[in-house]
């Protein structure tokens, strides 16, 4: 598994745009498959913010965008299968 250094590097050279997709995405996904590695993303992309490569009120909004996508995904997804999931007697 790569170190923090390594990943923060890598991000460092994406362009902003790169930075804030990487953002979002690990956002995202991390409402509809909790056992993703969100916070280490964030916690790079925070020392991004820091050295002033990415800004702060960006990665807040397009963080927040991110999560509460993937919240509505992951409750439309119960919404629409999570009685036929109830019925079926399987554990998740």
């Amino acid at each position: 598994m790569p170190d923090l250094a390594s990943i923060i590097t890598w991000l460092q050279e994406l362009p902003p745009w790169g930075v804030y997709l990487a953002l979002g995405v690990t956002t995202y996904v991390e409402n509809i498959f909790p056992p993703s590695p969100s916070d280490v993303v964030m916690l790079c992309i925070a020392t991004l913010i820091g050295i002033g490569t990415v800004g702060l009120v960006p990665s807040i909004a397009i963080a927040t965008l991110g999560s509460t996508m993937g919240f509505l995904t992951a409750f439309a997804l119960g919404r629409r299968y999570g009685r036929r999931l109830l019925a079926s007697g399987r554990e998740c």
